[in-house]
């Protein structure tokens, strides 16, 4: 038995080898989601990272916020598009279509053609915040606000679209594989 799974470029530890505290992170894991996606297994070497990732990924997409649960996974789709995270795109687009079951296809949402205005300005600033953070001033906020969106949800788009950075910088620095599409059969 294999000790160590190849879903990454570095060790994943197998559930059935983890000891207590990965094993009670994979169980919290797999409970909230039915099963263990790569992202979180890569992070079986550090499991109190791999909660902490857990614990910010559920407060941003499912806490009350201003933002609805579709443009939390708009922005996850558009900045990991840009971040050319193709994991972060499948698993986000995944969980864009259990909300908007008619949603178009990643081309479209890239587009913005077929968005609202409101959803289109989300998605200009994210292309700017993961392209050219740089460059950001107030004219993209006072944009931002034109739409109708108060400090609250501009602080909520800002800490999105930063949490999918980090995820996709997770993904790709670590090499994070896909997984199988029988495989992710998550609840999201």
């Amino acid at each position: 038995m294999k000790r160590f799974m190849e879903k990454a470029f570095i060790n994943v530890i197998d559930p059935k080898y983890a000891d207590d505290l990965l094993q009670r992170a994979y169980r919290r894991i797999g409970g909230s989601r039915g099963s263990i996606a790569y992202v979180h297994q890569s992070q079986s070497l550090n499991p109190e990272a791999m909660m902490a990732h857990l614990d910010l990924y559920m407060t941003l997409i499912y806490k009350e916020s201003p933002l609805t649960r579709i443009q939390r996974e708009l922005i996850g789709v558009v900045v990991s598009y840009h971040n050319k995270c193709d994991y972060c795109v499948t698993h986000h687009y995944e969980a864009l279509k259990t909300q908007w079951s008619d949603a178009p296809e990643v081309e479209k949402i890239i587009e913005a053609d077929v968005l609202s205005d409101e959803d289109k300005a989300i998605m200009n600033f994210a292309k700017i915040i993961t392209l050219e953070p740089h460059s950001n001033s107030m004219s993209n906020i006072d944009e931002l606000k034109k739409h109708g969106f108060n400090d609250r949800a501009i602080l909520d788009i800002v800490l999105v679209i930063a949490y999918f950075a980090f995820v996709n910088r997770l993904v790709l620095g670590t090499g994070v594989q896909l997984e199988d599409e029988s495989e992710r059969n998550y609840k999201y």
